[in-house]
C-alpha cells in the first residue's frame, strides 16, 4: 500500500522540492499499532537518495549503511532528516495502548536517530480519535499524504451516543445503515490539501451497497480516483478480516471531474485462482451509474455491456420483491413437524419452514420444520401445551421492540409479513451466497428473513413466466453478470439484496419459448445427470443470444 502511495508521488513530481529534500506532510490515520506509520518512516528515511539519484546527483556514498547514504556529504545530515520527519510525518489513534505500543517501538526501532538528535518524537504519535481530534499546530496546516486502513464498523456497533455525533459531523456521508469508515473519506478530504493524495485499504462494498450512495455522491464531488485495487478474495489480502477489501488511491480536487475524466482509473483485480490457489491478476474496468459503482474484469464486461445492449427491461420492472420473516424468537415458534408441543394445534396456524440453505437452484429442499403462524391465534383459545411453551419465553418475547410500543401482541411474530406473498407462487432465493441458486415454489412455503421472494407483477403476468425468469437467473451468464455488480462480502459471499439485484437487465427475444421449455423441463427431472446436461443446453442457449 505504501509502494502504491510512493509510486504516484513518483509520477506527479509536483510534490518535490528541486533540491531533493522532500517536504511532504503525511499521516497515517487510524493507526492502530503504527505498521503503515513505520513504514513510512522506513521509506523517508531512504526516500531522498533515490529522488536524488533522479535528479543525477553524484555525491552519494556507495556504502550501504545508513550513516552512508543519509548525510548526502556535507550538504545532508541526519539531523535533516530526523528533522524532517519530525515536522512531517505522524499517526493518529484513539486506542490508548495502541498509542504506547507505537510510542515504545519507535524508541525501540530508531534508538540511534532518537540518540542522535536528542529529540522527542513522542508527539507525533497522537492519542485521538481521527474523526474529530484536531487540536495542536499540527493540525494547523493541511496534509500531502494521508494513509490509513480505517476501522470497519456497522451502525449496529456503534453507541447511539456516538453514532449522533457522526450524524451531526458526516451527513453527507453517514445515514441509517452506514459503516463508520465513510466517515474517514470525509475526514481525509478535510485534512488534504487540495492535490494532496489518500490511500486507504477498505471493504470494498461502498461501491455497490445501498447504504454507500451517500459516500459514492460525496466522492464524486471531491475526489479524484487515480487507482484502485480490487480484492474481491480476502485470501489475496494476508491481513483479511474476512471482507472483500479494496486498495484506493485518490487525490483531492478542488471542482468535480466530467464522467470521462472521474472514471480515468488504473484498475487491477486481484483474486485467488480456483485451479492451483495462486493470486491471479486482472486488468480491471470501472463502471459508474447513479445506483452504483462497478469494477468488472474483462469477461463481465463484455456480458454487462451485451445485455445492457439487449435488454428492454430491468427485473424490478417486472416483479416485486419481498422478505421473509423475522419471529424475535425462533425457539417460540418454529418446530420440527412431529414435535409433541405444535401436535394439537390446528393445520392452518402451521406452515411449512424454511430456511437459506434448504434453496437450491430452482427447487427447495424439505426443511421438515414448521413456523406456527401465531398472528392467526387468540390469546384465550391457544392449545394448552404450545401455551405453556410460549409462556417459558415470554419474558423475552415482551422484551421485543414492537410490543413494548404496542404495536404487536407478546405471542405474535415480530415480523409476520402479509400471509398472501407466501400463500402464492414465488421464486425464492438466498439473501447471501456463494452461487446463484433460485428456486420456483408452489407449495406456500413460508421462510425466514434471511430469504428474499420475488412475485410478477399484475401487468407481467402471461407475458414472461416464473420458468423463463427462473432460466436465466440460474444460467452461467447470470451467474458472472449478477456476481460482477452485487455487494462482495468476501469468502466469495455475495449478497442478494432487492436494492441492487431490482437492476438486473432481463431479454425476452425469439429464444423465449426454448429458454422457458427448458427451464421447465430441468424443474420436472429427478435425474441429475439428466438436469446436467439440460442446464449446459440452456448455459449454451444463453450465451448465444448476446
Amino acid at each position: 500500500m505504501i509502494d502504491i502511495t510512493f509510486d504516484v508521488i513518483i509520477r506527479n513530481k509536483k510534490n518535490y522540492k528541486k533540491e531533493g529534500l522532500i517536504d511532504l506532510k503525511i499521516l497515517d490515520i487510524a493507526s492502530g499499532s503504527g505498521f503503515f506509520y513505520f513504514e513510512v518512516i522506513d521509506r523517508f528515511l531512504n526516500f531522498r537518495k533515490k529522488e536524488l539519484e533522479e535528479f543525477g546527483d553524484n555525491s552519494l556514498r556507495g556504502s550501504e549503511s545508513i550513516e552512508a547514504h543519509l548525510p548526502y556529504g556535507g550538504e545532508f545530515t541526519i539531523e535533516d532528516t530526523l528533522i524532517n520527519i519530525k515536522n512531517s510525518v505522524f499517526a493518529i489513534e484513539k486506542d490508548r495502548e495502541s498509542v504506547d505500543f507505537s510510542r515504545d517501538l519507535f524508541s525501540k526501532k530508531y534508538d540511534e536517530f532518537v540518540n542522535l538528535s536528542k529529540g522527542d518524537f513522542s508527539h507525533n504519535i497522537i492519542e485521538g480519535d481521527a474523526l474529530f481530534y484536531r487540536d495542536g499546530d499540527i493540525f494547523e496546516s493541511k496534509f500531502d499524504i494521508l494513509i490509513g486502513n480505517p476501522p470497519y464498523v456497522g451502525s449496529k456497533e456503534i453507541s447511539n451516543d456516538y453514532s449522533k455525533l457522526l450524524r451531526e459531523n458526516y451527513s453527507d456521508v453517514y445515514k441509517d445503515k452506514s459503516d463508520i469508515y465513510y466517515c474517514f473519506f470525509k475526514a481525509a478530504v478535510e485534512l488534504l490539501k487540495v492535490g494532496g493524495i489518500c490511500t486507504y485499504i477498505v471493504p470494498r462494498y461502498f461501491f455497490e451497497s445501498e447504504s454507500g450512495k451517500y459516500l459514492r455522491k460525496y466522492l464524486r464531488n471531491h475526489i479524484k480516483i487515480i487507482s484502485i485495487v480490487d480484492l474481491r478474495d480476502p485470501d489475496a489480502f494476508s491481513s483479511n478480516v474476512g471482507t472483500s477489501s479494496c486498495i484506493i488511491t485518490f487525490e483531492k480536487i478542488s471542482e468535480p471531474l466530467e464522467d470521462d475524466e472521474f472514471s480515468d482509473i488504473l484498475i487491477e483485480i486481484l483474486s485467488v485462482s480456483n485451479v492451483d490457489g495462486r493470486i491471479k491478476r486482472e486488468r480491471g474496468f470501472f463502471m459508474i451509474s447513479e445506483d452504483n459503482w462497478c469494477i468488472l474484469n474483462k469477461q463481465e464486461m463484455e456480458i454487462s455491456t451485451k445485455l445492457t445492449q439487449k435488454s428492454y427491461y430491468r427485473l424490478g420492472d417486472i416483479v416485486d420483491f419481498h422478505q421473509g420473516i423475522i419471529t424475535g424468537c425462533d425457539s417460540a415458534f418454529i418446530f420440527k413437524s412431529s414435535s409433541e408441543v405444535i401436535k394439537n394445534l390446528d393445520a392452518d396456524v402451521k406452515k411449512s419452514w424454511i430456511k437459506s440453505k434448504h434453496i437450491k437452484k430452482y427447487g427447495v429442499e424439505n426443511s421438515e420444520l414448521v413456523l406456527v403462524y401465531s398472528n392467526d391465534l387468540q390469546e384465550n383459545e391457544i392449545e394448552e401445551k404450545y401455551l405453556e411453551n410460549l409462556e417459558s419465553y415470554k419474558e423475552r418475547l415482551l422484551n421485543r421492540r414492537e410490543v413494548r410500543i404496542g404495536a404487536r401482541r407478546w405471542f405474535d411474530l415480530q415480523w409476520g409479513r402479509n400471509k398472501e406473498v407466501f400463500c402464492r407462487s414465488k421464486i425464492i432465493f438466498p439473501f447471501k451466497s456463494k452461487d446463484n441458486r433460485f428456486a420456483l415454489d408452489d407449495d406456500n412455503v413460508y421462510f425466514s428473513a434471511d430469504v428474499y421472494s420475488m412475485t410478477i407483477k399484475e401487468e407481467f403476468e402471461g407475458r414472461i413466466s416464473y420458468e423463463y425468469i427462473l432460466g436465466l437467473l440460474n444460467s452461467e451468464v447470470y451467474e458472472i453478470y449478477l456476481r460482477s455488480f452485487l455487494k462482495k462480502m468476501g469468502k466469495g459471499i455475495v449478497e442478494y439484496y432487492p436494492y441492487s439485484l431490482n437492476r438486473a437487465c432481463i431479454f425476452v427475444d425469439e429464444n423465449y419459448k426454448d429458454i422457458e421449455n427448458l427451464s421447465k423441463k430441468i424443474l420436472s427431472s429427478s435425474d441429475e445427470n439428466e438436469k446436467k446436461h439440460l442446464q449446459e443446453q440452456l448455459d449454451a442457449l444463453i450465451f448465444s443470444c448476446l
